[in-house]
């Protein structure tokens, strides 16, 4: 790797020689890297990129979970401050909630009469009777888009917001639509300011996000006792037209299941047959079968265990080639959430009855088999969860800490589940959106950011010059002590370290990338100011030891490269672009 240095003198000695080939004026020697005209300027503050959040709660309906329900409604003002604290303010959000009701068609099983149930489709409570969300019907809180908001960031305590100049327009789809394409907001949002003096595009009125998760969260106990919470979600996840804008490819997914039994996502509908009994091929229906059919154990099942308990061990779900398996394979959903997306942007949670080591089964009044219950609580309690546990442990490195991934549906608080998901959420979005910022100018010592790292030409400059990146930078974060940010060392890694690398020399450094959204973004002004060949799309990045508890902003101070050649007879390029004085069409008139 060649050293900095030798690299900026070589760009300093070819623009000497530029100079000394064309210089109308031998009276005057130029200053090299203390042109004139190469003013320092702020050319971009950067706050860790607003993220995005689309949250998919899937709440059991069925009979006995009004209690559990409840208490995750009180819960979730935990939630919201939670997130509130996150660096930069609340994210951009959307909430939808589905059930597990999927029917029993085309049998008429008591309770799952409806062909379909809810189909995985949002709801607005029970029989969408919530007044808000409006015209959506999952919830929507974003941050204005194309105005100015001042934020104050202190570490553990909510983003405040001490002004701004955001109107209503800051909220129309428009605001939202960037090169050209759909926006990436709905219609009808309305520009409502906090509590913490932040502006919110949400479409939850004024009763607010809070009181419109209570709501919509009420989803009922009188669905169906069959609950398919996977099957729901693929449901959601895959019929985009019915959910249309909701889920966002540059946003991180979570999942929130809210249930009382495991998965029983069936993948025959002779599954529901009701007429067998003990010694039929399905057995008697009751909630056993679901057991039965989708999870196995070291013993085999016994339909008639008598009263007492009888243990099973080492238990987990059927897989697909097991000739028992009636249900869908844990697997198939996972790897849809493959398919859909990069597994760092997704997150599992679950609030259910958890599995240990062993599974009891004892009978029930009809004498026939019945899963213990894992608690016992005024609820009714909860049976483990075998397959729902599995499908969380996909996502997550195992043995995880179990306070906050899978949390049981028995306790009296599940905040803990709600907040080490914020706490999940920062902490990836910190590793996949580091300090990011778009220089709205041209860089001096950095004339084609593509060429010089990697990527094409975009510019016309000879090679030579358009290899080089050298800018003259200042960068700070903004926060208690105005931090200053070295730039990368190019003796390590290429001077392009990964946004979170526990083996970086410093704590913290800047480096310089191409992003072609950068450039697409201001290419056309640039174009239009110049009309000459310099080339833009450079974008900062801050590289860190470790990830930070809170993330302030940044700032970066550089020297920018003026837009044309803004005297013809300095003897130097003043605009980079290969030219000098009089031989840059800048100076034909």
């Amino acid at each position: 790797m060649i050293p900095r240095s030798i690299i900026f003198g070589f760009f300093s000695a070819l623009l000497l020689l530029m100079v000394a080939a064309g210089c109308d004026d031998p009276a005057r020697s130029p200053r090299g890297a203390e042109n004139d005209f190469t003013d320092w300027e702020d050319v971009g503050l950067s706050v860790l990129p607003n993220p995005r959040l689309d949250l998919v709660i899937v709440n059991d309906n069925s009979l006995g979970t009004a209690d559990a329900q409840i208490t995750f409604q009180g819960d979730l003002g935990t939630w919201l401050d939670s997130m509130k604290r996150f660096p930069g303010g609340l994210p951009d959000l959307h909430v939808g909630v589905i059930t597990t009701d999927l029917g029993s068609a085309p049998y008429n099983i008591a309770g799952c009469e409806t062909p379909g149930g809810d189909g995985g489709r949002f709801l607005k409570g029970v029989a969408n009777v919530c007044v808000t969300p409006e015209n959506q019907l999952y919830i929507v809180d974003v941050e204005p888009r194309g105005c100015t908001i001042q934020k104050t960031m202190v570490p553990g305590e909510a983003t405040l917001c001490p002004a701004h100049d955001c109107v209503q327009a800051n909220c129309e789809p428009e605001a939202f639509t960037e090169f050209g394409e759909e926006a990436m907001e709905p219609a009808g949002l309305v520009l409502h300011i906090d509590e913490t003096g932040c502006p919110r595009c949400r479409n939850t009125g004024d009763a607010g996000t809070l009181e419109s998760l209570a709501c919509t969260t009420s989803v009922g106990s009188s669905g169906c006792g069959f609950e398919q919470p996977l099957e729901a979600l693929k449901l959601a996840l895959t019929n985009r037209t019915a959910h249309e804008g909701f889920f966002r490819d540059d946003a991180t997914l979570a999942v929130l299941f809210l249930i009382d039994e495991d998965d029983c996502s069936v993948k025959q509908s002779e599954f529901f047959d009701p007429t067998g009994d003990t010694n039929s091929e399905l057995g008697v229906l009751t909630s056993f079968r679901c057991t039965e059919f989708g999870v196995v154990c070291d013993e085999p099942w016994d339909r008639t265990p008598g009263c007492g308990l009888t243990e099973y061990h080492n238990c987990r779900p059927r897989e697909a080639a097991d000739p028992d398996s009636l249900l869908f394979p844990i697997s198939s959903y996972a790897n849809l959430i493959h398919q859909l997306m990069d597994e760092e942007r997704f997150i599992a949670v679950a609030i259910a009855g958890p599995y240990g080591d062993t599974l009891e089964v004892t009978c029930d009044t009809q004498m026939n088999a019945k899963l213990m219950n894992i608690c016992d609580y005024a609820r009714e309690g909860a049976n483990p969860a075998v397959r729902l546990q599995a499908f969380v442990q996909q996502f997550h490195t195992w043995p995880v800490n179990l306070q906050w991934p899978f949390r049981s549906i028995c306790e009296t608080t599940y905040a803990p589940a709600l907040t080490g998901m914020v706490h999940e959420f920062f902490s990836r979005t910190a590793r996949r959106q580091p300090h990011r910022t778009c220089v709205r100018q041209a860089l001096y010592g950095c004339p084609d950011p593509s060429f010089a790292n990697g990527g094409e030409k975009t510019s016309t400059l000879p090679d030579e010059l358009a290899a080089v990146c050298v800018p003259e930078c200042e960068v700070q974060l903004e926060d208690e002590w105005h931090t200053p940010v070295p730039p990368c060392d190019p003796a390590y890694a290429d001077g392009h370290p990964d946004p979170i690398d526990p083996e970086l020399p410093v704590e913290a450094c800047f480096h310089v990338v191409h992003d072609p959204l950068c450039h697409e973004a201001s290419a056309a002004s640039l174009a239009v100011a110049t009309g000459n060949a310099v080339a833009t799309g450079a974008q900062f990045v801050i590289s860190r030891r470790t990830i930070p508890d809170w993330t302030p902003g940044a700032s970066f101070r550089c020297r920018a490269l003026p837009p044309r050649e803004l005297t013809c007879r300095d003897g130097f390029d003043n605009d980079q672009d290969g030219l000098t004085d009089k031989q840059d069409p800048d100076c034909a008139n």
